[in-house]
């Protein structure tokens, strides 16, 4: 069964989209400390696929950021052509 929930994150966009071999995470408000805990009281996951960050607004990406910090899972993520020169420190943690 697919599920599509609007993560309530006050302000800015996140989006949780369930299929049944795909689970995508896009962008995650501004809130980049509340943001891993409100992931998974919404969806009751720790993981998805692909994190995919649409672009450069802090209230898309810092959540973003707030999920890769707070240990939660993903195979891929999709950012924004503009963040290519800090990449290496954004996933630096992560490598």
């Amino acid at each position: 069964m697919a599920r599509f929930i609007a993560i309530p994150v006050t302000q800015g966009d996140a989006f949780f989209l369930e299929r049944k071999n795909l689970s995508v995470l896009i962008d995650g408000g501004r809130n980049r400390f509340a943001f891993p805990n409100l992931f998974q009281t919404s969806t009751r996951k720790n993981s998805v696929d692909i994190v995919v960050c649409t672009h450069n607004d802090a209230d898309h990406t810092d959540g973003v950021i707030g999920y890769l910090e707070g240990g939660l899972r993903c195979d891929e993520v999709w950012l924004p052509g503009r963040w290519l020169s800090v990449l290496p420190d954004v996933l630096r943690p992560f490598v």
